[in-house]
C-alpha cells in the first residue's frame, strides 16, 4: 500500500499496523498460532445497522462464518 499509492494518505495509512508489528511480534505470533483466539470485533453486527437501512436481511448480506 505503501509503495502503491498516489497520495500521502495512503502512503502513511499502514505506518501504525506496520509500527505496531515492529514493535509488538510476539504478540501477533501468539494470536496467529493460537486456534482458539476470537476477535473481539464482531464485523457482522457492526454492519447490522447498514442491513437496516438497506433492508437487506439476506444470506448476501452477511459474512460467511467458519465452522
Amino acid at each position: 500500500m505503501k509503495s502503491a499509492s498516489y497520495c500521502g494518505l495512503g502512503a502513511t495509512a499502514p505506518n501504525h499496523v506496520l509500527q505496531t508489528l515492529e514493535k509488538f511480534p510476539a504478540i501477533f505470533r501468539r494470536h496467529l498460532r493460537s486456534a482458539e483466539y476470537t476477535p473481539s470485533f464482531d464485523l457482522d453486527a457492526a454492519l447490522s445497522e447498514a442491513r437496516q437501512i438497506t433492508g437487506r436481511n439476506d444470506a448476501g448480506a452477511h459474512l460467511e462464518v467458519e465452522v
